[in-house]
């Protein structure tokens, strides 16, 4: 879906990027804001990035969309993204974040900043009448990567009762943190939260009330929101009693088509 207007506004809005930051092999996150477009009801631009630096990795709709009942499709390729953001209705837009596109900084760049471009930028009315707007566009800074940017070590301990899980904690941006438990055919997921910014390391004591159920496993990683693992650390451990054999631990992985990643002596 394209939209062709023609301008027809005495006002003219604007479409903007904000800026964003992240360390090489992160995903970052850019807002696309509207000011002075409350009389659109569809908007539409192309997002251009240097390939070599950037990946597009996906987007979402804004609260400006969301409240006016409007979704957002993207489509990429050839290092542009072209955005659409309408609805099946009439609603106007309010002004605000239309959407948050996400970007893989490539973990190989060896660039401190790059620029992205808003341009084919084009909106309509709720009758279709061409509204006015510009597109105006901003940075990532990159990041050094001065060392390691994640750490995520993990050993567990067992007493009547209770499976400890030690971890050292370390992460030179925000990132979420998910551990899941395996044990049997069954895996459970223990949190998945987000942390702020801890480096260096700091440790995490996290005791899990059980009884003994023999061999379990547990896995713990940090990742950037809605991006893949940046660390991660695994660990199992015989709790004791008549319970899940080894041979039971690595069923269970292969159930869960994590027998190639995770090792089980």
């Amino acid at each position: 879906m394209y939209l062709v207007c023609g301008p027809a506004w005495s006002q003219t809005a604007s479409l903007s990027l904000t800026s964003a930051s992240g360390l090489p092999g992160s995903v970052v996150s850019v807002d696309v804001t509207l000011t002075g477009g409350s009389a659109s009801a569809a908007v539409q631009w192309d997002l251009s990035y240097p390939t070599g630096e950037l990946g597009f990795f996906g987007s979402e709709a804004g609260p400006s969309a969301t409240a006016s009942g409007k979704e957002v499709v993207c489509s990429e390729g050839n290092g542009r993204a072209t955005c659409i953001v309408y609805g099946l209705n009439e609603d106007s837009l309010s002004d605000g974040v239309l959407a948050t596109v996400f970007l893989l900084i490539s973990p190989t760049t060896t660039e401190t900043s790059v620029s992205l471009t808003l341009s084919g930028v084009v909106a309509s009315s709720p009758g279709g009448v061409g509204v006015p707007i510009v597109g105006v566009g901003s940075d990532v800074t990159i990041e050094p990567n001065n060392g390691e940017p994640c750490s995520l070590d993990l050993t567990l301990s067992y007493a009547p009762n209770t499976l400890t899980a030690e971890f050292m904690v370390g992460a030179s941006e925000p990132t979420v943190f998910t551990a899941v438990l395996f044990y049997l055919d069954t895996s459970q997921y223990l949190w998945s939260f987000q942390i702020p910014v801890i480096w260096p390391p700091e440790p995490a004591t996290v005791p899990l009330p059980m009884s003994e159920i023999g061999y379990v496993g547990l896995i713990g990683a940090l990742s950037t929101p809605g991006g893949p693992p940046l660390c991660w650390d695994w660990a199992i451990l015989d709790t004791g009693g008549v319970g899940a054999s080894v041979e039971d631990l690595r069923r269970s992985l292969e159930t869960h088509g994590l027998s190639g990643s995770l090792s089980v002596p």
